[in-house]
């Protein structure tokens, strides 16, 4: 036992720390919160056939593929979700409506109102897990790279929406540099980087913005080096293309990522370093595809994903595009998708689902969430099938709990919230493996 003690206690300070920010590959204070757009000339032209095609730039090559999304006579209803979410935290409470502070009665706010995530219950389980910070190096025609930092929502195994301005400026002729710079950290919050992240290998977005910067088509999909998903779910994917259920009081939607600064570059809130909410309807339509509320919007909220809760059914229908933050009536304006857009898509979801399906669990054991306050979900990729054992240590390698895990399961809970905050090493033990996972107690 004595020499376990000091093999586990060594872990801790030879083995990398790999939970906080500046674990990152790119020194996260290289990178500033990226200007929510303020259109200075109109650019929401009518729908015309070329604004469909798919443009797509990959790690592995650099040559443009477009594809033109073909018309379909079928009728349809104006709201479509059939691509589903996943949520692993099964047994979580499974809310994010906002709550006051003062008393504990939830409260839907206006979208006037932004929230700070991690004093919402479930913070950081799904559905904040599947809200993720963008960090983007951009790499303009003369090679000079900049770092900027997006949000964006997970709405597949590996896969993210965010606004097409995140990925590509054709004005200001910078695009997405692939690379360790251009990586996406889901529920990132305060320095914590709870499940790890993954880097960007292909972006897509529509030709309508791309050569002609229309906001009706500033939406951008991120396919990721692996299925990050896996671990902290996803939203749905949906549209509806009716706008007066968009502007009725009783539709709430939600919006939640990382506001950083005004539209003059002052710091609000925390820099972009905290994960915010915010609730509430639309005001009014600026354009078929693009529908605005009355308030201020921040640098950094960029592609944030505006979602509908559906009973526990979330359906990410587009994301926050552009709007007025300098001189009164401030608004804020999301791009919201239409039936074809919609099905571009998630026929490309499906292409780039490589290696998982709706739900499918890990190919490898997974302990999360990390950070924890109290309960930590250990998920085998199948049931088990040999006796196992866990076994809890703290950071000076004490043994604190050993318990047998029942074979035949794939999920099992253990609450850590009985031990004061710290690192603490948990030890998945059978005849055929043993597994070591370092997890923080906040």
């Amino acid at each position: 036992m004595k020499q376990q003690s000091i093999t586990l206690f060594a872990l801790f300070f030879l083995a990398t720390f790999q939970l906080a920010a500046q674990d990152l590959p790119i020194d996260p204070s290289k990178y500033h919160p990226l200007p929510l757009p303020n259109p200075t000339e109109s650019s929401h032209d009518s729908l015309t056939g070329e604004e469909l095609y798919l443009v797509t730039e990959s790690k592995w090559s650099d040559t443009r593929d477009s594809m033109l999304v073909g018309e379909s006579d079928e009728a349809h209803p104006a709201q479509q979700s059939i691509f589903p979410g996943y949520n692993p935290f099964k047994d979580n409470n499974d809310q994010e409506t906002i709550q006051s502070q003062d008393t504990a009665t939830a409260t839907a706010y206006v979208f006037s109102n932004l929230e700070p995530a991690d004093r919402i219950n479930g913070f950081p389980n799904y559905p904040f897990s599947a809200v993720v910070k963008i960090n983007i190096a951009y790499e303009d025609d003369w090679g000079v790279v900049t770092y900027g930092t997006c949000s964006g929502a997970m709405v597949g195994p590996r896969h993210v929406i965010t606004a097409g301005h995140c990925v590509i400026d054709p004005q200001k002729n910078k695009k997405l540099k692939f690379g360790p710079g251009s990586v996406v950290i889901p529920a990132y919050n305060m320095g914590n980087v709870p499940f790890g992240y993954a880097q960007i290998t292909t972006w897509l977005s529509f030709n309508g913005w791309t050569n002609n910067s229309n906001w009706n088509y500033d939406v951008a999909l991120l396919v990721l080096d692996r299925d990050i998903g896996n671990l902290v779910g996803w939203l749905g994917l949906g549209y509806n293309e009716n706008e007066s259920w968009f502007l009725d009081s009783w539709n709430t939607h939600s919006s939640i990522g990382y506001p950083g600064s005004d539209d003059f570059g002052n710091p609000v809130f925390e820099a972009g370093e905290r994960m915010y909410a915010m609730q509430g309807y639309m005001d009014w339509f600026e354009s078929f595809n693009s529908t605005c509320h009355n308030n201020l919007g921040f640098r950094g909220q960029s592609g944030s994903g505006l979602y509908y809760r559906d009973n526990n059914d979330r359906y990410v229908l587009g994301v926050l595009s552009h709007g007025n933050g300098t001189t009164p009536p401030y608004h804020t304006c999301h791009t919201v998708l239409d039936e074809r857009m919609f099905d571009t898509i998630l026929d490309k979801i499906r292409e780039t689902t490589v290696s998982s399906s709706e739900g499918q669990a890990p190919t490898e054991v997974q302990v999360f969430p990390n950070p924890t306050n109290d309960l930590l979900h250990i998920q085998f990729p199948q049931s088990i099938q040999e006796p196992t054992e866990l076994a809890i240590f703290n950071a000076q390698g004490i043994l604190l709990a050993r318990q047998r895990l029942p074979e035949g399961q794939r999920q099992f809970t253990y609450s850590i919230g009985r031990y004061a905050k710290g690192l603490y090493v948990v030890q998945l033990r059978s005849a055929s493996s043993e597994r070591t996972f370092k997890v923080l107690r906040q």
